[in-house]
């Protein structure tokens, strides 16, 4: 992430970083996710948001598994955006959101 967001700016481009839930799941990551919890958990024990915002102008949150409980979706979002602002205050964050309930390739195919 330091590399390329060095690269951007020197480019003149923001930084946009959209972390995935599944990066603690993957092989030889730093922090890995515990076979007894959900990816999300994995997530923010981790600190994903915090370190990525570390090197963003602007962090997504990718929360759309979260969103069929509105209660659910906004502990996660605040939790991760809290990680993301203590490792970079002036990191603008936003999180993701479906539209629907299932995703289609024809809906971006045509």
């Amino acid at each position: 992430m330091r590399s390329f967001s060095t690269l951007a700016r020197k480019r003149g481009f923001e930084v946009v970083i959209t972390p995935g839930l599944t990066l603690a799941s993957v092989e030889g990551a730093s922090c890995t996710k515990s076979a007894d919890e959900a990816e999300y958990e994995s997530y923010l024990r981790c600190n994903i948001a915090g370190a990525a915002a570390t090197y963003a102008d602007v962090l997504e949150i990718q929360a759309q598994t979260r969103q069929s409980g509105p209660e659910e979706y906004r502990e996660f979002v605040s939790a991760a955006a809290k990680q993301a602002r203590a490792a970079n205050p002036d990191v603008k964050v936003i999180s993701g959101f479906r539209v629907r309930d299932v995703e289609n390739i024809d809906d971006v195919a045509s």
